[in-house]
């Protein structure tokens, strides 16, 4: 006798199309993991980011927006023998393109590290030790106040200008690596949230003593999601708002350092709805065993 004469309710009954539905449910939630988990490994990784942003086409661009700032930075300091031909030193550009790839490579805590704004101390200190160099190789006298003041401001600002002129990328290597990384993100927020709404709504089509059980564990379950969701989506909010304080000119790289924070919470939550398509599976399944 076929399974279809064995069990004609089941098949034939709205169970049937349940089990369908929520087969199809796994089939997408699985579907959508694999994709958000191949985004955050090679999209939003630091490593590729550096990689791209230590790339010659790039570095090029950067040094010179650098060398171009710096030269008006020579103007407004009173170093105007520094800019005579229009051109920064070669030993200084050096340094800073020497800088600025050690920096981009430390992936280890990059993105964290400059959300505070802050480059790192190594960085002031080469600069400033190439525009020294350069200063006694024409005969400045590195010792006077004048000198030492334009020197300090210059290379002050110039770390400044050179922090942003970094920070930048990491957006312009989403664009570059996934034209659509911006629809990524907002897609998978929406699509979480479809999907949450989905099992929500088949769990709560469940019937009977033993679901009315299983649906009271799964509220339980993704009420504490919720909740989990809120708490920290509010302490990221919290620490974004914070920093933009301290340090209002890095909007940009706050922005893409909570992308990358926003993919995991996409994880999380997609992890959290599996768990809930596995237990409407189940009780699908246990009442195939009862038809």
């Amino acid at each position: 006798m076929s399974r279809h004469k064995k069990h004609p309710a089941f098949y034939r009954g709205h169970y049937f199309w349940l089990k369908i539905a929520a087969s199809f449910l796994l089939f997408l939630m699985l579907s959508a993991l694999c994709l958000l988990v191949c985004a955050r490994a090679f999209i939003l990784n630091p490593q590729t980011a550096a990689r791209y942003l230590c790339s010659d086409t790039y570095i090029t661009g950067v040094t010179q927006d650098v060398a171009e700032y710096a030269g008006d930075l020579c103007l407004r300091n009173g170093l105007t023998e520094l800019d005579a031909t229009g051109l920064v030193p070669r030993s200084f550009v050096e340094k800073a393109e020497s800088a600025y790839v050690s920096y981009a490579f430390d992936a280890g805590d990059n993105i964290d590290r400059k959300a505070y704004g802050r480059l790192p101390d190594e960085l002031h200190a080469s600069l400033t030790s190439a525009l020294n160099t350069y200063l006694q190789q024409n005969g400045y006298d590195i010792q006077s106040s004048a000198i030492a003041d334009g020197v300090g401001q210059f290379a002050e600002e110039l770390c400044d200008y050179t922090f942003s002129r970094i920070a930048v990328p990491f957006e312009d290597t989403l664009a570059d690596l996934f034209d659509t990384g911006g629809v990524l993100i907002v897609a998978g927020i929406v699509y979480c949230s479809v999907v949450g709404l989905l099992a929500g709504a088949l769990i709560f089509a469940l019937k009977g003593r033993f679901y009315r059980n299983v649906r009271y564990v799964s509220y339980a379950t993704f009420a504490s999601s919720l909740f989990f969701f809120a708490a920290y989506a509010a302490s990221r909010i919290f620490c974004a708002v914070k920093t933009l304080v301290i340090y209002p000119g890095y909007l940009c790289d706050i922005v893409m350092q909570y992308a990358g924070a926003c993919i995991n919470l996409l994880l999380c939550g997609g992890a959290v709805f599996l768990a809930l398509s596995a237990v409407l599976w189940l009780c699908v399944w246990k009442l195939k065993r009862i038809s």
